[in-house]
């Protein structure tokens, strides 16, 4: 049992961080919203993105999601 846990507190960094920095390059974009990106070296990119899971660099690049319903 103390060689199971040995292994499993030798990878357990390295595996969280992964997961982590994986996290930090995704973001989601919700029905009925649209996302600009902000990238720090060129500006804000010409085109829109839709609806879904898309990927960014980190620290380089910022998602700013826009509401597009109609509101009255």
């Amino acid at each position: 049992m103390a060689i199971v846990l040995e292994k499993l507190a030798k990878w357990a960094i390295p595996i969280s961080t992964t997961i982590r920095g994986v996290q930090l390059t995704m973001y989601d974009v919700q029905g009925s919203h649209y996302a600009v990106i902000f990238d720090h070296i060129q500006g804000v990119k010409q085109q829109s993105i839709g609806e879904g899971t898309h990927f960014l660099v980190p620290w380089l690049q910022q998602a700013v999601v826009f509401d597009i319903h109609t509101k009255p």
